[in-house]
C-alpha cells in the first residue's frame, strides 16, 4: 500500500498534462502491475491490483494508462492458460511498454470473424472479409476463433499471434500448434477465467471515477452557507450516492478476494460487481445532477465538467468484444431453486471464509489457471446462503444500534431480503425446464439483475459483520448497513418508500467528514494526495 500511496503522490504532482502523467506512470512501472510475479511483474494480489487501478482512474483515464489497460483481458488469457514460453513472451512485451490487443472474435458476437480448422501441418485460421486489421502499434494479438469441436462448449480456440501472422480479411493461413493458448477448444473457458478478474477491475474503475464525481458534487454544496435545496436535491441524494458507492465496493471487495479464497464463486462476485457498478452508479450519477441544478450551477463550467465525467463514468477500459458480458455470467449462474439450508463457515460443501469480507487480510497465492467450476450440483448458492447465515447471526447479536430503532430497521430489511431470496429461487425454477433459449430472453436478464442485488446485499452484510468484529469506525456502525440494505431492497421492490432518516443523517455526516479529511469514499477511506474536484 505504501507503493500505491507513492503512485498517488506522483500522479498528483504530474497534474493533468498527458506527458507528465505518462512519465509518472513509466517511472512507477505501471505495466508490471498486470504481469504475474512468476514472469517478472508484480501481480500476485488481485485486491492490490484493484487499488492501483483506482489510484490511476480517479483522475480519469490517462492515455498512458489506457495503453496498458486495453490489452488486460487478452493478457489474462495468457496468464490463465498459456505455455511458459507464451507467458514469458507476453510478459517481456508488456514490461517494455508494448501493446497487446484482441483481434475481434471472442465468445461474444461477432463470433464468426475468425474461424479455425484442424488440418495437416497445423491449424488453418481464416479471417472473414470484414475482419478488422490489427490495431495500430500492436505487437501481439490474441485471437479467439470459432473452431468446431466434437464437445459442447469447446467451439472456440484462442491463439497468440504476431500481427504479421494474421491473415488479411478474406484469406486464410496455416499456423503452428505453438500459437494455440492452452489447448484447442479452450477459448470460452479462458474467457471465463479472465472474467473472474477483469469484471472486478472494471468495477473498481467505475468506483474510482464515481469517487471524483461525488466529491465534485459535494464541493459546491459544502463550501457555502446557503440552505440545502428541497428534496430530491438535498442531503438524501448525496448520502444515497455515497451508499451506492459503498454497496458497489462491498461486492467488488468480494470479487477481488474470491479469486484467491473462493475461486468457484469468483465469477459470480466479479460479474455482480461489474454489472452493479455500472447500473447503480450511472443511475445515481444522474440523480446528482439535481444537486448542482439546485445550486443554480446548471450552466456553469463546473456542471459541464460534471456532465463530461458522468458520460465517461462507465466508458470501457478495453475492447468490449473481447469480454464475456457480466449479465451473461449471472444468467448462467442463476439459482434454480430456493436455498435449502444455511451455510456455515465450516460447511464442507461450500466454505465461506470470513476473510472474504476483510480488506487486506492475508490471501493465498493467486492461481489464474484454476478451471472455472460451477458447484451447483450440491444444490448450494454460496453468496445467497452467506446472507442467510449472517442474518441469523445478526438476529442474535443483541442491540448493535448506534441510535434507537436502528437494529429493528435492520432486522426488517433482512427479513425482506430473505423473502426476496426465496422468491428468486422460485422464479428461476422454470428456467431449468425451459432449456437454453430461455436464458437469452428478458425474463432471465431481469432475474440476473435481482440476483446481482442480492449478492451485493450479502457482501454488505459480510463486510459490516467483519468490521464490527475487528474495528470501531464508521463501517462497524449499523446505520450505513441499514440504509444500504434499504436501497437494495427498494431496487428489489420489497421496501417502503422512505429510508430511515436517522441512518441517512449519520451517513451524510461521514460523507462530509471524508470530504474535509481528503479521504476516498470507498471502503478503505484512504488519504488522497490531491483529491480531484470539478473546479470553479
Amino acid at each position: 500500500m505504501n507503493r500505491i500511496a507513492r503512485l498517488d503522490r506522483s500522479l498528483s504532482g504530474a497534474g493533468e498534462a498527458p506527458e507528465r502523467v505518462a512519465v509518472a506512470l513509466r517511472a512507477y512501472g505501471f505495466p508490471a502491475e498486470f504481469v504475474p510475479v512468476a514472469v517478472g511483474g508484480r501481480l500476485q494480489d488481485a485486491e492490490e491490483l484493484h487499488q492501483v487501478v483506482r489510484t490511476v482512474l480517479r483522475r480519469g483515464l490517462p492515455e498512458a494508462a489506457w495503453h496498458t489497460l486495453s490489452g488486460f483481458p487478452s493478457a489474462v488469457r495468457i496468464w490463465s492458460g498459456g505455455s511458459r514460453g507464451q507467458q514469458h513472451r507476453a510478459a517481456a512485451l508488456l514490461l517494455r511498454g508494448d501493446r497487446m490487443a484482441p483481434a475481434g472474435g471472442g465468445p461474444a458476437p461477432p463470433h464468426d470473424t475468425f474461424t479455425a480448422r484442424t488440418g495437416p501441418g497445423g491449424l488453418r485460421l481464416s479471417a472473414a472479409a470484414a475482419a478488422p486489421a490489427p490495431p495500430h502499434g500492436c505487437h501481439a494479438l490474441v485471437v479467439t476463433a470459432r473452431h468446431h469441436m466434437s464437445r459442447t462448449g469447446r467451439d472456440h480456440t484462442t491463439l497468440l499471434l504476431d500481427p504479421r501472422d494474421m491473415p488479411p480479411g478474406g484469406h486464410s493461413r496455416t499456423l503452428g500448434w505453438d500459437a494455440v493458448v492452452d489447448e484447442p477448444g479452450a477459448g470460452l473457458e479462458l474467457a471465463l477465467r479472465a472474467a473472474r478478474l477483469t469484471h472486478g477491475v472494471h468495477a473498481s474503475a467505475v468506483i474510482a471515477r464515481f469517487d471524483s464525481l461525488l466529491r465534485g458534487t459535494i464541493e459546491p454544496t459544502h463550501a457555502t452557507d446557503r440552505p440545502e435545496p428541497a428534496a430530491p436535491s438535498g442531503p438524501g441524494v448525496l448520502a444515497g450516492a455515497f451508499l451506492d458507492l459503498l454497496v458497489s465496493d462491498c461486492v467488488t471487495l468480494c470479487a477481488a478476494r474470491a479469486i484467491h479464497l473462493l475461486p468457484d464463486w469468483a465469477s459470480v462476485y466479479a460479474a455482480a460487481a461489474g454489472y452493479l457498478a455500472e447500473r447503480l452508479l450511472t443511475e445515481t450519477g444522474h440523480d446528482l445532477t439535481t444537486v448542482l441544478e439546485g445550486r443554480r450551477l446548471g450552466g456553469a463550467p463546473r456542471y459541464r465538467r460534471f456532465a463530461h465525467r458522468l458520460g465517461a463514468l462507465t466508458s470501457p477500459l478495453w475492447p468490449t468484444e473481447d469480454e464475456v458480458p457480466a449479465y451473461a455470467v449471472l444468467v448462467a449462474r442463476l439459482p434454480t431453486r430456493p436455498p435449502g439450508h444455511v451455510l456455515t463457515a465450516s460447511d464442507p460443501r461450500t466454505r465461506i471464509p470470513e476473510t472474504l469480507f476483510q480488506p487486506d487480510a492475508p490471501l493465498p497465492a493467486l492461481d489464474l489457471a484454476r478451471p472455472a467450476h460451477c458447484p451447483r450440483a450440491a444444490g448450494t448458492d454460496a453468496p445467497l446462503e452467506s446472507l442467510a447465515h449472517h442474518a441469523t447471526r445478526i438476529e442474535h447479536a443483541g442491540d448493535t444500534a448506534t441510535h434507537p430503532g436502528c437494529h429493528a430497521a435492520l432486522s426488517a430489511q433482512l427479513d425482506r431480503l430473505a423473502g426476496a431470496i426465496t422468491g428468486l429461487g422460485e422464479a428461476c425454477a422454470p428456467l431449468a425446464a425451459a432449456g437454453h433459449k430461455a436464458l437469452l430472453g428478458p425474463y432471465a436478464r431481469s432475474l440476473a439483475d435481482r440476483y446481482a442485488l442480492l449478492v451485493a446485499a450479502a457482501a454488505c452484510v459480510g463486510v459490516w459483520w467483519q468490521q464490527r468484529a475487528h474495528t470501531r469506525g464508521f463501517l462497524a456502525e449499523t446505520c450505513w448497513l441499514t440504509a444500504a440494505l434499504h436501497r437494495i431492497a427498494g431496487l428489489l421492490d420489497t421496501a417502503p418508500t422512505e429510508p430511515p432518516l436517522s441512518c441517512l443523517d449519520r451517513v451524510h455526516q461521514e460523507m462530509l467528514a471524508r470530504f474535509d479529511g481528503g479521504l476516498s469514499y470507498d471502503l478503505r477511506a484512504v488519504p488522497l494526495a490531491a483529491p480531484i474536484t470539478l473546479g470553479d
